[in-house]
């Protein structure tokens, strides 16, 4: 069990050694004016979305700036065009706003049509007095 434990740790070890060692050539400047190698004076600017690029085929992409509720990711057949996308906490949340309001219709018309709590012990009315 040591053995392979450290068996394991010595070849994760190389491959994080062996992978960093990798580079990439330098790239021919892009002639069209690309947001990537322009020069800003200030931060605002700069365009702060996210940018695809593909290094292989020498395209890249600025995309537009997100907000709190949408992003861009990249995609397409190149992995080089932007495309939109609800951000993971809007998601999680409009589901669990789902999913809480249908059990709870569901409760309401159980009880409301006494298909639980059938006994009449639970629904006597309040006697005047």
């Amino acid at each position: 069990m040591i053995r392979f434990l450290l068996f394991i740790t010595l070849y994760s070890i190389f491959n994080v050694v062996a992978h960093s060692m990798i580079y990439w050539p330098q790239l021919p400047p892009n002639t069209a004016n690309s947001p990537a190698e322009r020069l800003y004076s200030s931060w605002k600017e700069k365009p702060m979305g996210q940018m695809c690029r593909n290094f292989t085929l020498n395209i890249r992409n600025q995309c537009p700036n997100a907000s709190p509720f949408h992003e861009y990711v990249c995609c397409g057949s190149t992995g080089a065009q932007c495309c939109f996308a609800i951000q993971q906490w809007v998601i999680i949340m409009a589901a669990m706003f789902g999913v809480s309001t249908t059990v709870a219709l569901i409760f309401f018309f159980l009880l409301k049509f006494r298909i639980i709590f059938a006994d009449p012990a639970y629904h006597t009315k309040p006697v005047n007095l």
